[in-house]
């Protein structure tokens, strides 16, 4: 049909987060997963187009959405410096901190 890569690409976004996010109730490794994907802990753009289309599908989903929200916040305060002071390095640096990220969400995701 000829559409650009960029609408394309976010129908492929849709269709994988759809599949993510399909349970009732949000689960950390979810939302950890979207920020993977749409590498959201860097620039959480692409994530924030995607919730605001599933809120507007969804009206819903606007709690879901301000939880995701908040879950990504607290994971972005995660510091590598901290963890590279535990001592940690090369692949278990990035193993520890993902491990943090997920720890923090799941608290955060207890606390709302």
């Amino acid at each position: 049909l000829g559409a650009s890569h960029r609408f394309r690409d976010f129908a492929v976004d849709v269709i994988t987060m759809n599949e993510v996010f399909a349970t009732e109730r949000l689960l950390p490794e979810q939302i950890m997963t979207a920020a993977q994907h749409f590498r959201a802990l860097k620039d959480s753009t692409k994530l924030e187009h995607w919730l605001d289309y599933q809120v507007v599908l969804q009206p819903q989903w606007h709690e879901k959405a301000e939880r995701v929200r908040n879950c990504l916040i607290e994971a972005k305060k995660v510091s590598s410096q901290a963890l590279i002071a535990e001592g940690y390095t090369g692949p278990e640096l990035g193993a520890a901190i993902k491990a943090t990220q997920l720890q923090v969400i799941a608290a955060r995701l207890e606390i709302i």
